[in-house]
């Protein structure tokens, strides 16, 4: 069998020969001496001891936490109030530049002339 291509769905179908890559996996095996990958087993799996994973704490996380709910609270409030004057801030920057812009487009506008017609 060979490889197929379907000009109107622009993609190829391949074949590959399964027997073959078979065969090079055992042959493969054979140059290695018959070792194998090692598989675990249940009793591999009970002799090591599997513990679960904490991460390490930071001392702030821990005192935000003895703090309570108020602090977070009042803590979030901060950061959206601060976020949005940022927002108004950039707002006001970005309208000064296009008054800029619009400035220096008509000078150029100006120095340029009127456009001809051709």
């Amino acid at each position: 069998m060979s490889a197929t291509r379907d000009q109107s769905q622009k993609f190829t179908f391949v074949f590959s020969n399964m027997y073959s890559l078979y065969k090079k996996g055992q042959e493969a095996v054979r140059n290695t001496g018959g070792e194998t990958a090692r598989i675990l087993k249940v009793d591999d799996l009970r002799k090591s001891r599997i513990e679960p994973y904490k991460p390490v704490e930071l001392i702030s996380k821990r005192v935000q936490e003895s703090t309570g709910a108020a602090v977070q609270s009042v803590s979030i409030v901060q950061a959206r109030d601060q976020a949005v004057a940022t927002l108004k801030s950039n707002l006001d920057e970005l309208q000064d530049l296009q008054k800029r812009l619009r400035f220096m487009l008509k000078d150029l506008e100006v120095l340029v002339g009127p456009k001809k017609e051709k």
